[in-house]
């Protein structure tokens, strides 16, 4: 009989590696209602040594969530549109695709190519950075909320050439959302600060400077390293992390080395 698997915590607030699993090859759907619940208490899980095709990363989303989101600018996977393809690291702090209005429950990504040395992925765990508040601001943010747009995809699309009437569509396709700053984890009911440094515009119904003081503020927070775990890539390794509680970034620092992701993403619902 194989070994159960069996989870490592690595740091103090987020983050653990899964070991004696091949996600190649689950049968048992009580391991995947083992991994949701392991997502949601170390908000992202580490995977070494997997060897998945593309239909198996795919079907690995799906039992996690019926829907998987289509990254509507981003480059997908040549006969798989939701396989979402990535050769650079992301360098800023995001949640991803907060713009949408029904946001992500997770990604999962999966090392195609490592680089030689350099672009790791760190993750900031946003439960405890709202945890870590004075009861005053806790009181200030809990009933903001915050305008979210696809703001920094736009400026790509204009540094790439893409016409502006297309950049336009795209805007009345995809317009300003509106989330709390604080939201409540729909699986634990713990909260989080869900506002980050490239989807977030501003906050609603406050006054400008005050809105850029108080984003600024906690976009800090994800830099804080005892709320940070970082994860160091090899070729076939999976992090599947839940958007719901963490924000992460992509080190930049391999060079000229190549550096091939893929992802999946699970949709979820509007935060609350």
């Amino acid at each position: 009989m194989s070994e159960a698997p069996t989870v490592e915590r690595l740091t103090g607030t987020l983050g653990a590696q899964v070991h004696n699993l091949d996600l190649a090859t689950i049968s048992d759907d009580s391991i995947y209602e083992w991994i949701s619940a392991q997502l949601v208490e170390h908000k992202v899980l580490f995977f070494r040594d997997q060897n998945l095709t593309s239909d198996q990363h795919i079907a690995f989303g799906e039992c996690f969530g019926e829907v998987l989101d289509v990254h509507p600018w981003s480059p997908s996977k040549e006969g798989y549109r939701k396989v979402m393809v990535l050769r650079g690291a992301a360098p800023r702090w995001h949640s991803d695709e907060s713009w949408r209005d029904e946001t992500p429950l997770g990604s999962i990504l999966y090392c195609r190519v490592a680089p030689k040395y350099g672009g790791d992925t760190v993750f900031a765990d946003m439960e405890s950075a709202y945890a870590g508040l004075s009861s005053d601001m806790k009181a200030k943010l809990n009933d903001l909320h915050a305008i979210h747009d696809h703001l920094v995809h736009r400026r790509g699309m204009i540094h790439r050439g893409v016409p502006q009437q297309r950049i336009e569509k795209y805007r009345e396709e995809w317009p300003e959302v509106k989330h709390p700053v604080v939201r409540t984890h729909p699986i634990s009911g713990r909260k989080s600060l869900y506002v980050n440094a490239d989807f977030t515009s501003r906050i609603d119904g406050v006054d400008k400077e005050e809105s850029a003081e108080l984003l600024r503020g906690i976009y800090r927070l994800a830099d804080t390293p005892r709320y940070q775990c970082r994860f160091r890539w090899e070729a076939n390794s999976i992090a599947f992390w839940d958007n719901r509680s963490v924000q992460h970034c992509g080190v930049p620092d391999y060079g000229e080395h190549e550096r091939l992701m893929e992802r999946v993403t699970v949709a979820g619902p509007k935060p609350q």
